[in-house]
């Protein structure tokens, strides 16, 4: 099999990158400006089935009844901000506009939760 190429921009740090590999990563080379297109690791599975008594595969209605019941967030609110986030995920159209938007209102809840997103605090301190 001839091994093949992608180029990209690489999503842990923003580098035009172009990638050799065939059934496994050959290489990994900066290249020139690539393209919009991102990349990023693969085969990592981040979902988390439940917590602290809320089922993550409930209904999208129910967990955001839970959370806003253990926080000053409402449930409309949070039903609304999930949706427009599967939506998203799952491929729906969305402008820079209403990205910056959505991580916005992701922040505000982050906040409202007292959740720290670690890696985010260590990527900003290196670059003070």
């Amino acid at each position: 099999m001839e091994p093949r190429k992608c180029s990209g921009r690489d999503a842990l740090t923003g580098q035009s990158i172009t990638v050799t590999f065939d059934t496994t990563i050959l290489s990994v080379e900066p290249c020139a400006d690539a393209s919009a297109e991102w990349i990023a690791p693969g085969f990592i599975d981040i979902q988390v089935n439940g917590y602290a008594g809320v089922d993550y595969n409930s209904p999208r209605a129910e967990i955001a009844k839970r959370v806003a019941s253990r926080s000053t967030l409402e449930a409309h609110q949070l039903e609304t901000l999930m949706r427009r986030c599967e939506e998203t995920i799952n491929g729906a159209s969305i402008n820079w506009k209403q990205a910056i938007d959505l991580v916005r209102r992701l922040r505000q809840v982050e906040q409202a939760l007292g959740l720290r997103m670690r890696s985010r605090e260590v990527r900003q301190a290196t670059r003070l």
